[in-house]
């Protein structure tokens, strides 16, 4: 079992475990380690028997709140989001509006190879401030990645479960972090040169639409589709 993805919180670290169960462990600077509840992964045994390929259906990415009190947890294959404490009293799962494909495979000798036209539901970016969580969505094949022509989706959700909108970007991003104020969304642009795009959130207290700052190109406008607050 190997810890993936430590996630800095106040007085120690948060680590996600490659293994067959959604654990996830908190390590204290003392050195004290202990595991957080978790839900069911979102493929079990019974709906992915292959054990290779249902470690990576159950791909997931990790983010806290600026206190490391809340964490979120974002699925590379799986339109679904969970919120834990770190107290442990608290655990919500919450499913994606959009919705995602069964990832399709083959097995070789040289192991998992993805068949053309497989989905994935959440990249591999997810960051957070005290009040929402923002989750990049793929929603799109691994050869629309590779052309760098996506993601650029990114969910938000309020820390209590609800979606609160989805922003639409006109640059595919790989990371993402964003203020305490929920006024900046920054990103690393996928592309032949590294770029950082800046966002304006239409949380801010002044409402503007949402731009990017891309020295190659004219600043383009992005939308946001809100929901549910």
């Amino acid at each position: 079992m190997a810890a993936r993805f430590p996630i800095p919180i106040r007085n120690g670290f948060v680590l996600t475990a490659m293994s067959a169960e959604n654990l996830l462990y908190l390590a204290d600077t003392t050195g004290h380690v202990r595991s957080l509840p978790a839900a069911a992964l979102p493929f079990s045994s019974r709906e992915e028997p292959n054990p290779l390929a249902r470690l990576m259906f159950n791909m997931r990415s990790l983010t806290s709140d600026f206190l490391g009190h809340r964490l979120a947890v974002s699925y590379r294959f799986a339109n679904r989001v969970d919120f834990i404490s770190v107290d442990g009293r608290s655990l919500t799962s919450v499913a994606d509006p959009r919705r995602t494909r069964r990832p399709d495979f083959r097995v070789t000798k040289r192991g998992i190879v993805w068949r053309s036209g497989t989905h994935l539901a959440y990249a591999a970016a997810i960051a957070a401030s005290d009040r929402y969580v923002y989750a990049v969505f793929c929603g799109c094949t691994e050869e629309e990645r590779d052309r760098a022509e996506q993601p650029r989706l990114v969910h938000v959700y309020s820390w209590n479960g609800p979606f609160v909108a989805e922003l639409s970007l006109h640059r595919a991003v790989t990371a993402i972090t964003v203020t305490q104020d929920d006024r900046l969304l920054y990103g690393a642009l996928r592309g032949q040169y590294p770029l950082i795009g800046e966002w304006v959130l239409p949380f801010a207290s002044q409402e503007r639409p949402l731009t990017v700052s891309d020295p190659s190109t004219q600043t383009k406008p992005a939308s946001a589709r809100a929901g549910e607050k």
